[in-house]
């Protein structure tokens, strides 16, 4: 299972980002607040496939929708 953690403007993902439990991300990411600058953190995550490309593109659509002026999202990990 994959969590997110949030701390200020940063969003800490752990766990697994698979096919199977990417409704469950989506659904703690809802009840997040996004505000500019925003950073993904992917340093905790231990396995990942190809969903985990397109959480990054939802993420950044949403931030986006609800900051049309803001910067780009940051990703490390």
């Amino acid at each position: 299972m994959a969590t997110i953690t949030q701390q200020q403007n940063t969003l800490s993902f752990s766990g697994d980002l698979l096919i199977n439990n990417i409704n469950d991300v989506l659904a703690q990411l809802q009840k997040l607040r996004l505000d500019p600058p925003l950073t993904l953190d992917f340093s905790k995550v231990e396995e990942v496939d190809t969903v985990a490309v397109s959480l990054i593109f939802e993420i950044q659509r949403q931030f986006h929708h609800e900051h049309a002026q803001a910067g780009s999202v940051s990703v490390v990990g």
